[in-house]
């Protein structure tokens, strides 16, 4: 009879602890949908925009709300960091893109930039996709995603339990109740997908890196080479080629000449690989910069060997609108002998008050083009 007793006050001890543990859960639920700080599910009640470093979580919100649902921007940005550090506000002034967004985050892997390109490609609204392209991932033995940095593949799909438990992983209580408390940190134009660049903790003098920058190339990490097309390659290629030809794609081969322990040969297969599958597709145009001796030999644009400042994306925008640096069947020869040249000699110089290294208001007199090393002329007449 005692065991009984025992066994009947156990059973309904369990029923609380569960009860309790469902009831937590679903209030803990409830506040994260209604409060929704990263709008995955709805736009945010809030008239505060969060802030929150991981663009990997937010990006899935801003391309629901500004793309799918209210359909207010017509262009999205993609890409790795050098992407991430171009301004919405320069893509509408400098390339005459209308209602753009920054959707880019560091260090994308093709394993996350596939989830980001066929959830915008659901868009009614998008026609404009500037998609950049980092040689060192898509050319070497890199893994599709970063062990340690979990991506969120479940807030880019339609499985709302699954979209629950991401959203809970990524903080969403703790931004949730700081909304609602009125304590949290307001997001701005810079910062909700702004240029991580211009960040002080990445400045560096352009004396010292001037000095430095071969000690740099020496210690970095040595690109590790996959032999062949890799299948990295072959997702961003099949990305492009599944977009609708009514959306226009802008595919930017980043600068990267410092930081070039990429070898010459596979930068030259990649780019080759890229036009052969792209040429007959008329929505696509290759933009490509290792020529352009003002970029990629003045040490005063480079925030680091592998990373320009913002005045360089500047440039890539005004060369959209003009259409200048487009990668064809008729000019890739010209370009990859200039290329290989440069790479060869690494004519570096310093040149701090170069139109390109600018980072000042904007003043679209101060953008030239010099691919050669003799002679300025400006890139807009």
């Amino acid at each position: 009879m005692l065991k009984q007793v025992y066994r009947i006050h156990f059973i309904c001890l369990a029923a609380v602890i569960a009860s309790m543990a469902i009831l937590s859960t679903a209030a803990i639920m409830i506040v994260i949908i209604y409060v929704d700080p990263l709008q995955v599910l709805h736009n945010q009640r809030s008239k505060v925009e969060y802030y929150y470093s991981q663009q990997r979580y937010r990006t899935a919100g801003l391309i629901r709300r500004h793309f799918l649902d209210d359909q207010d921007k017509e262009t999205a940005i993609i890409g790795t960091s050098m992407m991430e550090n171009t301004l919405a506000r320069d893509v509408e002034r400098l390339a005459g893109l209308p209602r753009a967004m920054n959707l880019s985050f560091g260090a994308c892997l093709y394993g996350e930039l596939g989830p980001v390109y066929r959830m915008l490609l659901k868009s009614p609204s998008l026609k404009h996709l500037i998609v950049g392209f980092m040689g060192k991932a898509y050319l070497g033995d890199y893994p599709g995603l970063w062990p340690d940095t979990p991506f969120p593949q479940a807030l880019y799909r339609d499985n709302l339990p699954a979209k629950l438990v991401a959203m809970y992983h990524a903080g969403s209580l703790k931004m949730a109740l700081e909304i609602l408390l009125g304590c949290c940190k307001e997001a701005t134009d810079l910062n909700m997908a702004g240029p991580w660049m211009s960040m002080s903790s990445r400045e560096k003098l352009f004396s010292y890196f001037a000095h430095h920058y071969r000690e740099e190339i020496r210690t970095q990490e040595p690109f590790k080479p996959f032999g062949g097309i890799t299948p990295a390659l072959h997702s961003y290629v099949e990305n492009l080629l599944r977009t609708p030809e009514h959306i226009q794609v802008y595919v930017i081969i980043n600068p990267f000449f410092l930081g070039y322990s990429l070898p010459f040969d596979l930068y030259e297969q990649g780019l080759r690989f890229i036009l052969n599958s792209v040429k007959y597709k008329k929505n696509i145009s290759i933009y490509a910069f290792d020529n352009v001796k003002n970029i990629v030999c003045n040490a005063a644009n480079y925030k680091d060997v592998n990373h320009f400042g913002i005045g360089v994306n500047r440039y890539i925008l005004r060369s959209i609108a003009a259409r200048k640096h487009i990668i064809t069947e008729d000019n890739i020869e010209k370009y990859l002998d200039e290329v290989k040249a440069l790479k060869t000699s690494m004519p570096l110089y310093v040149d701090t008050t170069s139109t390109v290294a600018f980072e000042g208001p904007l003043d679209e007199s101060l953008f030239f083009d010099s691919p050669l090393p003799e002679g300025r002329q400006p890139l807009i007449p």
